[in-house]
């Protein structure tokens, strides 16, 4: 089995690297502001609500860098596996950690995906008025087709829309699925087993374990991915993208 390599970060550091992937969020919330005439546009609301959620789980993460420096937190969180949370739970002595965990692997992430599913739903329907696809696989490409027709974007959004569908589960993926290759790493999630590896296409590097610093990486391709979406002439010359939802749309 995969093991997870010494830590490379210190509370520290991934609070700085959660703030410089907030701010890339935030400044492009404010320049789609500026551009844009409608302060509700979906697009708006993406971003911004994404940098408003790294925000909030850094400053969590901050009440655990004092506590640990304080000697109040027993166990080193920095070094465990952040996929299953059963598996984990066992390695954890503290309910501190216990919240701390469920604030990053089940909040963060599933939160992330609900602005990111959500958001593709208003941009499909400002798209093509008539689509009506309710699963977010088709949906996700049709937007993809229709903005950057690039591939490379369709496979990283699997490897997100399989994080979410497997966490739902605990951790356990049910279903063999090939490994995703995306900017020379490889994704695999291990069928029957609490666990998500990633590992260099060339295999120079050993697979390591789903951590926060591989889920905070994602989190800034995620941003650089939907930024070349909302960047193609054929999202902007979209004049608005409501984010509230029509009554009619409902139905």
């Amino acid at each position: 089995m995969p093991t997870l390599p010494p830590y490379k970060f210190s509370p520290k550091d991934i609070l700085q690297k959660m703030f410089d992937i907030s701010s890339k969020y935030r400044k492009k919330m404010e320049l789609l502001s500026t551009d844009l005439t409608n302060e509700s546009d979906a697009r708006i609301f993406f971003f911004g609500n994404i940098a408003h959620l790294l925000q909030n789980k850094a400053i969590f993460l901050s009440s655990y860098s004092f506590l640990k420096e304080n000697n109040l937190v027993i166990s080193q969180m920095e070094n465990i596996d952040f996929y299953g949370v059963d598996k984990l739970y066992k390695n954890l002595n503290s309910n501190i950690e216990k919240n701390i965990i469920n604030e990053f692997q089940t909040c963060l992430l599933l939160e992330t995906f609900i602005e990111l599913e959500g958001f593709m739903r208003r941009l499909g329907k400002s798209l093509s008025p008539a689509i009506n696809i309710t699963k977010a696989e088709p949906l996700f490409n049709k937007v993809i087709d229709e903005t950057t027709a690039d591939t490379a974007h369709k496979e990283f959004l699997k490897i997100i829309r399989y994080l979410r569908n497997t966490i739902h589960n605990k951790g356990m993926q049910t279903i063999s699925t090939p490994a995703i290759i995306y900017k020379d790493k490889k994704y695999d999630f291990i069928v029957d087993e609490n666990s998500m590896t990633v590992s260099s296409v060339d295999a120079s590097s050993e697979p390591t374990m789903f951590n926060i610093e591989i889920m905070l990486d994602l989190i800034d391709n995620l941003y650089e991915v939907m930024e070349k979406i909302v960047s193609t002439s054929v999202v902007s010359s979209i004049s608005d993208i409501s984010f509230y939802y029509n009554v009619e749309d409902l139905d």
